[in-house]
């Protein structure tokens, strides 16, 4: 285990069982099974180009499971290796703060998209523009961040509780793709 910088702890619920447990590193981010950290479960590891993120089954060293390259203005996601089969083109629109998902290019199908907003992050079918299909809330009175389905006033169906960092980097489309990468 290499240095640690943040923990993220997943519960059920409202501040329910802990369910999984997520290590910052200096070399990636590393899932756990509930509060044990006695075997990793994956590993998104940060590649030294500074621009791939490959998630590996196991740890470190386990096999890929996914890649992600960030480009200037989009980030492209791989089966296996980056020269392996296109599955996902993540694109940010400043002008509407919304991060969309597209299948395979950027002129695939649209997928998702997740509608950036003060008190928290949507995800809508299609550009994020139609039915709501659960929002990402910030707690305002401690480090902590729950999924709720449907809208900002549904009920919780998961709360990340922040160690060591904060919620608003999920802020950042970037932050926040890394972060929905691990916890799906």
């Amino acid at each position: 285990m290499g240095m640690v910088h943040g923990r993220l702890t997943e519960r059920e619920g409202k501040f329910g069982k802990v369910s999984r447990t997520f290590l910052f590193e200096n070399d990636g981010i590393t899932e756990y099974a509930g509060e044990a950290l006695d075997r990793p479960r994956r590993m998104l590891v940060f590649e030294p180009d500074q621009k791939t993120l490959t998630e590996r089954r196991g740890g470190k060293e386990g096999p890929v499971v996914r890649t992600f390259t960030v480009e200037k203005d989009h980030i492209t996601e791989h089966e296996t290796s980056s020269y392996g089969k296109m599955r996902s083109t993540w694109l940010w629109d400043d002008g509407e703060h919304r991060l969309m998902e597209r299948e395979g290019g950027r002129y695939g199908r649209m997928k998702r998209g997740f509608l950036f907003e003060p008190e928290g992050i949507t995800e809508g079918e299609g550009g994020g523009h139609g039915p709501v299909v659960r929002t990402f809330v910030f707690e305002k009175n401690e480090p902590a961040l729950y999924e709720k389905t449907g809208g900002i006033f549904g009920e919780i169906r998961r709360t990340f509780l922040f160690e060591g960092m904060s919620p608003e980097m999920l802020r950042h489309h970037e932050g926040f793709l890394q972060f929905l990468i691990m916890v799906e």
